[in-house]
């Protein structure tokens, strides 16, 4: 079996660490959290310094790409798939995207839900940046969510990749 990396892109706080998790243990992969790197670097500066946080999440990819194993990576690629891509083919991976294509109603009521309320006013930049994503990159992505199987995204994409895994 080729090494195997899942990642994910849609717009921010989309829910897609729920299903990173999911898949980590249905397929027995490691996962690197940008929001965890985040946590980190706050807790170790009582700030976030962005160019730490890049410096630190690279290191992270990197590192577990030399091991050659399958991992998740955890975060939205939207706005960094150029350099990851770049990565992933360098280590010879295949890649594999979940692209959350849901609807501004649907994305409302997740920020509500979870009292995301803060970021309410910016939900059409989230949609717009990642709707431009799927132009650049349509053919990259592998699966895609919509408001019609996010209740099921757990299965549904677990269905979806899991002939990669058994071949």
């Amino acid at each position: 079996m080729n090494k195997i990396c899942i990642t994910f892109a849609g717009p921010w706080w989309c829910w897609k660490s729920p299903l990173a998790n999911y898949l980590s243990c249905k397929f027995w992969l490691p996962i690197i959290n940008a929001d965890n790197i985040r946590s980190e670097i706050i807790e170790d500066l009582w700030y976030l310094d962005e160019k730490i946080f890049k410096h630190r999440t690279y290191n992270r990819l990197e590192e577990t790409l030399i091991t050659w194993k399958s991992l998740i990576i955890d975060a939205s690629v939207d706005r960094e798939w150029e350099k990851i891509k770049w990565l992933l083919k360098n280590y010879k991976y295949d890649y594999y995207i979940i692209s959350f294509d849901i609807s501004s109603n649907l994305l409302r009521k997740l920020y509500n839900n979870k009292w995301y309320d803060n970021f309410l006013p910016d939900i059409t930049r989230y949609l717009d940046e990642h709707k431009n994503f799927n132009k650049l990159y349509k053919n990259d992505i592998s699966i895609v969510i919509t408001d019609g199987n996010y209740k099921n995204r757990l299965e549904y994409s677990y269905d979806k990749l899991k002939s990669i895994f058994n071949s």
